[in-house]
């Protein structure tokens, strides 16, 4: 009895050896290859989402800086700027110390306000609200991290470069924007990274770490230094990068970096494409590698196996259930990928090598107006685009399926109602071993906001802001071009130079909101008066200019005594109860003679023309005399 016992105890401590060995190498054999698949498809998910936030911050950074360049170039265009260029006056200092006073009150974010002249000493310099009389800041000084200056050049009316307007600000406000915006994910850490490798701060996002981020990561450092945008996995985790041109948008983005070279605009030293920082997202590798339950819980899977040795018939049953719950929780996980990928902030597709629409998330199908099967497998991408996008597209295509990229694309996207939508594209391709174009992973970007925020950026940059008629600058570019056609088909031009008469008793008796009141309704008369060809600007203070293309000296005459006489005709009424205004205007007229005359020329003529008629006593035209005939060349 005692033998057979032992031979039964042998016996089942062999089974149950077999038992275990079996359990744990199919245990083995199926659970590691779907903890792999696992921790790929989490990685994949963890870096959409995180490239979304990037995207973000992209949006964010040059939504800033084009309203602060937005903010300079009103500054730089001001009147009361020009008048003192012109007139550097006490008096006229003062007023423009008040203005830039009130731009720093307004806007808190900006530290001071400095214009200097073309030898770099500083004419006026405000800080906050007070007027400082402090040495300049040299233009190589380095300013503290979260502090940034730009500057631009700025001119007389007479076109001359009469010095520089520089504005410092502080990042504060953006940064803390930023730390706002990367809160709403508390699985991650974000930082925004200087040229140099040092943090920028903010007041809600702080860092202890003693180093700078080149200190503290030389690895991801120098990867960064290496490309633009990309990711990197390291020992502490997944990281996640992007170069920031805040004063640079890509070319293809409408003409908003056009718009601030041509206004001169400068990061101290620096122009708009070399400044740039680094945003930066770490995933902590903890995150990345964290497993479904089961593996996790060591303890349970081996008191599960040893409780299934003793208890076969449990053993299965719980066999089953582990099962199910794999593969439960291997739909939640496929669920929440598909969650992530239709609702992230921006758009996502794929499109194979003929282009057609694999797949394309809810962001996107929502921009279009289109529900999912009137698109995947239906739709080429070329079948959303306008005609002239679908050209470009049909031009890049073999570049995508070559180098296996295409980088910041605009292009026009047709809704289902008819309507444009911009955006901007950014495609991987996925090749084959064989380097085969496979299918695209594409990213668009809705570019409506950017536009409409360049689109005020150049209206701001080409328009008077108290009558909304066409500035100086603008006036000389849209006249220049005029000059140009009127040549080409010989056709006659003239221009009026128009001044209100006695406007400083207007503002010295009724006040400059009265002053202002009468430029308006100067403004308002004039439009209704004109042409639609006939272009009006005011120059500076009271002096208005009108170009009359395909206009004899005759006519521009009749012209020029109507607008006058409309304009003495004209009653102005009062916010404070006094009796409506009356004012008058002198006008100078000038035709250009000869095909060789600039508009400077032209305005030069006019204005002559016009102190004449001051002289004359005020509240009339007078005409210019023909210009000296040109040398003969015999």
């Amino acid at each position: 009895m005692s033998a057979n016992k032992d031979a039964f105890n042998r016996q089942v401590l062999r089974l149950a050896g077999a038992y275990l060995v079996v359990m744990m190498s199919a245990l083995l054999a199926l659970g590691w290859p779907l903890h792999e698949n696992y921790l790929r498809s989490r990685v994949e998910v963890i870096e959409a989402r995180e490239q979304g936030y990037l995207s973000m911050v992209d949006y964010m950074v040059h939504k800033e800086f084009l309203e602060m360049a937005g903010d300079l170039g009103v500054i730089s265009n001001s009147a009361v700027l020009t008048e003192f260029l012109d007139r550097p006056q006490p008096l006229l200092r003062q007023r423009l110390a008040l203005a830039l006073e009130q731009v720093v009150h307004n806007y808190g974010r900006y530290i001071d306000l400095q214009v200097q002249d073309p030898q770099g000493r500083i004419l006026v310099q405000v800080r906050r609200t007070q007027l400082l009389e402090q040495p300049p800041l040299p233009l190589d000084a380095t300013d503290a991290v979260n502090t940034l200056r730009i500057h631009t050049p700025v001119f007389n009316s007479r076109r001359q470069q009469a010095g520089t307007v520089h504005l410092r600000f502080h990042l504060d406000e953006l940064l803390d924007t930023f730390a706002n915006v990367m809160a709403r994910n508390p699985f991650h850490q974000a930082m925004l990274v200087g040229p140099d490798g040092q943090w920028l701060r903010s007041s809600q996002l702080q860092t202890d770490k003693p180093l700078s981020f080149a200190q503290q990561y030389p690895a991801v450092w120098a990867a960064m230094q290496r490309q633009h945008t990309g990711a990197l996995q390291t020992h502490q985790g997944l990281f996640l990068f992007s170069t920031l041109y805040p004063l640079e948008l890509p070319p293809s983005a409408l003409p908003a970096s056009a718009i601030l070279q041509h206004q001169g605009i400068t990061v101290a030293a620096q122009q708009p494409s070399q400044y740039h920082w680094q945003a930066v997202i770490l995933v902590p590798r903890e995150l990345l590698e964290e497993s479904p339950w089961l593996w996790r819980s060591h303890g349970v899977v081996v008191g599960l196996l040893l409780f299934t040795l003793v208890f076969i018939s449990w053993m299965l049953a719980e066999r089953k259930v582990s099962t199910n719950v794999e593969r439960a929780r291997e739909q939640q996980n496929a669920q929440e990928i598909a969650a992530l990928y239709d609702q992230a902030p921006c758009g996502y597709h794929s499109f194979d090598t003929h282009g057609r629409i694999l797949r394309m998330n809810l962001t996107q199908l929502g921009w279009l107006g289109y529900s999912r099967h009137e698109v995947q497998n239906r739709l080429c991408l070329t079948d959303l685009l306008t005609p002239a996008s679908a050209v470009h597209f049909k031009k890049l295509f073999p570049r995508l399926q070559v180098s296996g990229q295409l980088r910041d694309i605009a292009l026009n996207m047709v809704r289902k109602d008819g309507s444009i939508l911009p955006v901007l594209l950014n495609a991987t391709a996925e090749m084959s071993p064989q380097g085969e174009f496979l299918f695209s992973r594409t990213v668009c970007i809705d570019m409506t906001e950017i536009q409409r925020l360049q689109q005020a950026l150049e209206r701001r940059a080409n328009t008077d802001s108290l009558t909304g008629l066409c500035n100086r600058r603008h006036f000389f570019e849209l006249g220049v071009r005029e000059l140009s056609h009127a040549t080409r088909q010989q056709r006659p031009v003239a221009v009026c130079m128009l001044d209100i008469d006695h406007f400083k008793q207007v503002n010295d008796t009724y006040g400059h909101a009265a002053g202002d009141t009468v430029l308006m309704a100067l403004a308002h008369s004039l439009l209704q008066q004109l042409r639609d060809t006939d272009i009006l600007a005011r120059l500076g203070g009271e002096e208005f200019a009108i170009l009359l293309p395909d206009t004899p000296l005759q006519a521009a005459q009749e012209i020029a005594e109507r607008l006058r006489s409309k304009l003495a005709a004209l009653s102005v009424p009062l916010d404070n109860q006094k009796p409506p205004l009356h004012f008058t205007v002198s006008i100078g007229v000038a035709l250009r003679h000869s095909s060789n005359a600039t508009l400077e020329d032209l305005l030069r003529s006019a204005d002559v023309a016009l102190y004449a008629a001051k002289a004359a006593g005020r509240n009339r035209v007078c005409v210019a005399s023909p210009e000296p005939p040109e040398p003969s060349n015999s």
